[in-house]
């Protein structure tokens, strides 16, 4: 790139010595040319070196050939860049490529280098690199590295003959901390390159998306604001090369108006090399008077272009409503904020009326103050993280059109809010609708005298309304939103199960789990309250049953085994037993999917009654004597049988030992019926749970005590067996 050297004519007088200044080579100068010229050193190796590649492309006539770029991973931890383009000689490598401000390409705007500093670029990030050179069938690899003294050194490596074509590569030790920033930032630096590089050492590499087009011209595009990465709105591209454009720099250059503009506008303008200086660094453009000249003719020739665009645009549309908003798409995407096109649509010589009356009226549209047979409420569709779908309120005031609302007329009797729901739930560009409702209106006597068209009023009011809002399209709700389908809605109450125990204080409690159960799915259902206490409804009283919390786990279990047992199925367990509020049991308290734990109780205990007593009988038994527990193994059950007909034990067991098989040892089952049953007070007695038999009834048997101690499975029985007969043929 040339470089802008200003002429000037010095007049020397009274002179008696003079001197130019030097650069002394130090160290510390090395190290500003070097480290300290680049505020961000990766961004800088890969813009720096790839415009090197470009150029070299260009110098040898393949400025369509991309060059490459391998990026650092874990089985090759470097970055390099190569190019295929004239390649470098070894005096030009030990010479020209190493000497600081040195630079072929500063007599053509041709080229993007010219200060000679980029090549120098890596040492910014790394003490040494290698730069290999491929030129005329020769390879020859060097080593840059900064020597003991602090001072850039180049020392050849190899020299070997080689059959690739002519090109330099610079490669470069990456720290793996920083692949990830070498990839990210190679994606946003090089965006703007019209030839990209090939990729290699990356799967999935992508280079960063251009903004999206909405306004363009020859040399620059206006562009979505919500897809900026920019800190400031304004940039331009020369050479492949983007810049930020500080728009502070130029506000004594520019009206107040075109500050504004370009302030609030996100926008790539494009230039020729040469036609911006740019700092030594190459991160920003130099603000000298002749590229700021440059800058405030483009400013303005481009506000001219998007002046007639825009302009343009809206005498496309036939409605004041559309033309309405086409500009708001344009002031929301583009210019971001309205003032701007306000700007703009002002200077112009306006002939549009649409245009002209936007203007006027701030771009918005008025509703009709007095309206007799029309009502229109706004629906906002809620698209953020909320309960609330939409928000509705009475349209009595001027609104903004967006390209956003739908505008219906409310044809249907019922549901059209679902209707609208459903439509912008499969609609999300639609964030906004206007819903027209005609009603009737009862026309006085007097109001027809001040109505002369009252029998046409209906239209003549709708017709007002739509010619207010600029004409827009309006559809009919029934046929834009389809009638929806009414799924059927599962009927649910709330209902209550067991989860776990707690202390409250002192005291244990029982936790109940609170959840929405569906009213079809059926089970078995009591009344709670005051926590673990059950309250069963009957006859319109409540009947209290206080289960002990400890308890409270076992006892649902056996309800649910004594309804199955009443139904004389398996169908039921634990996890279909809901405690319910006195609301919900007069709702379900009839639904024949749904019992009732309390007639259960009292209707079920009945059958079991019988079968309670035995247990206890038996179970009393056991504890008195450890003999009867043998009763469940069919060996013991068949000795007994064996036994006299006239043995006092056979007499007084008979029935525990033929009942046996039926009731099963689950004594914690039958102690929960018993106590409901006797709790309850079903009948006049209680049940019987007296055993049959006591220890008189065995004083035959005074060796039983001593019996116990023994076991009393399988042969050893047979000593039980043996000492009962003994004691009966006694008799």
């Amino acid at each position: 790139m040339k470089i802008h050297q200003e002429q000037i004519d010095i007049e020397r007088v009274g002179v008696q010595t003079e001197n130019s200044f030097t650069i002394k080579t130090s160290a510390a100068a090395f190290d500003i040319l070097s480290a300290g010229l680049y505020t961000d050193p990766i961004a800088a190796i890969i813009r720096e070196l790839s415009c090197n590649a470009y150029d070299s492309h260009v110098a040898a006539n393949k400025v369509d050939t991309p060059f490459q770029i391998h990026l650092p991973n874990s089985l090759e931890p470097f970055l390099s860049i190569r190019d295929f383009g004239i390649g470098l000689s070894d005096d030009d490598v030990l010479h020209l490529y190493t000497t600081y401000f040195e630079s072929t390409k500063t007599d053509s705007n041709d080229f993007i280098g010219a200060r000679g500093l980029g090549s120098k670029s890596p040492f910014s990030y790394s003490k040494s690199y290698e730069v290999i050179s491929r030129f005329d069938g020769v390879v020859r690899s060097y080593h840059m590295f900064i020597n003991e003294h602090g001072i850039p050194d180049v020392v050849k490596m190899y020299t070997n003959p080689t059959s690739d074509e002519n090109g330099l590569e610079v490669k470069i030790g990456i720290d793996p901390s920083d692949f990830s920033q070498v990839l990210n930032k190679t994606a946003a630096t090089l965006k703007h390159f019209t030839v990209k590089p090939t990729i290699v050492g990356a799967l999935h590499f992508e280079f960063d998306k251009l903004p999206t087009n909405t306004i363009d011209g020859d040399d620059w595009m206006a562009y979505d604001s919500s897809t900026s990465h920019y800190n400031t709105k304004f940039t331009v591209v020369q050479g492949n090369v983007q810049y930020k454009v500080n728009m502070n720099q130029m506000r004594d250059d520019l009206t107040n108006d075109e500050l504004s503009f370009f302030n609030h506008m996100h926008m790539v303008g494009y230039f020729n090399i040469g036609d911006l200086d740019t700092a030594a660094n190459r991160e920003e453009i130099r603000y000298d008077p002749q590229t700021k000249k440059v800058l405030v003719k483009f400013i303005r020739r481009v506000l001219k272009e998007i002046t007639s665009i825009v302009i343009d645009r809206c005498g496309n549309y036939d409605t004041y409503w559309e033309a309405c908003a086409e500009l708001d798409k344009l002031s929301s995407n583009i210019f971001g904020h309205k003032s701007a096109l306000y700007s703009i649509i002002q200077a112009a010589d306006i002939t549009n009326p649409m245009l002209a009356r936007y203007v006027d009226q701030q771009g918005l549209v008025q509703i009709p103050k007095m309206l007799k047979r029309h009502s229109i409420y706004t629906y906002q569709m809620n698209r953020s993280w909320t309960k609330k779908v939409y928000s509705r309120e009475r349209t009595v005031k001027e609104f903004e059109p967006t390209s956003s609302t739908v505008i219906l007329l409310n044809d249907v009797k019922s549901g059209g809010v679902a209707r609208m729901i459903a439509y912008g739930k499969d609609h999300p560009e639609v964030s906004r609708f206007m819903l027209i409702t005609s009603f009737d209106w009862i026309f006085s006597e007097a109001d027809k005298i001040d109505t002369p068209n009252h029998a046409d009023y209906p239209q003549v009011e709708y017709d007002e309304i739509v010619e207010a809002m600029g004409h827009p399209k309006v559809h009919s709700l029934s046929e834009l939103c389809p009638r929806i389908k009414k799924e059927k809605v599962p009927r649910t109450f709330k209902a209550f199960s067991y989860s776990h125990m707690d202390w409250i204080g002192y005291h244990r409690r029982v936790v109940w789990k609170k959840f929405d159960v569906d009213i079809d799915s059926g089970g078995i259902f009591f009344v709670l309250k005051h926590g673990s206490s059950i309250f069963a409804i009957h006859d319109k009283k409540e009947k209290s049953i206080h289960w002990e919390t400890d308890s409270t786990e076992s006892n649902i279990k056996h309800l649910a085994k004594l309804v199955n047992h009443t139904l004389g199925e398996d169908k039921y367990n634990h996890h279909d037993v809901r405690g319910v509020s006195i609301s919900t049991y007069n709702k379900i308290k009839n639904d024949p999917n749904w019992i009732n734990a309390f007639e259960v109780i009292k209707d079920g205990l009945y059958q079991v009654a019988d079968q309670i007593t035995t247990i206890h009988r038996t179970n009393a038994s056991i504890g008195c004597f450890g003999v009867i527990n043998s009763i469940k193994n069919t060996d013991c059950r068949d000795e007994l049988k064996k036994l006299l007909k006239t043995s006092t034990f056979k007499n007084v067991t008979a029935e525990a030992v033929a009942d046996w098989n039926v009731i099963g040892f689950d004594a914690a089952y039958y102690s929960f019926c018993s106590k409901m049953h006797n709790q309850l007070n079903i009948n006049t007695t209680n049940v019987d749970v007296k055993p049959y038999f006591t220890y008189n009834d065995f004083e035959k048997y005074s060796m039983f005590p001593i019996l116990e101690t023994l076991p009393t499975e399988g042969p050893d029985f047979s000593k039980v067996v043996d000492y009962i007969t003994l004691m009966d043929e006694q008799k």
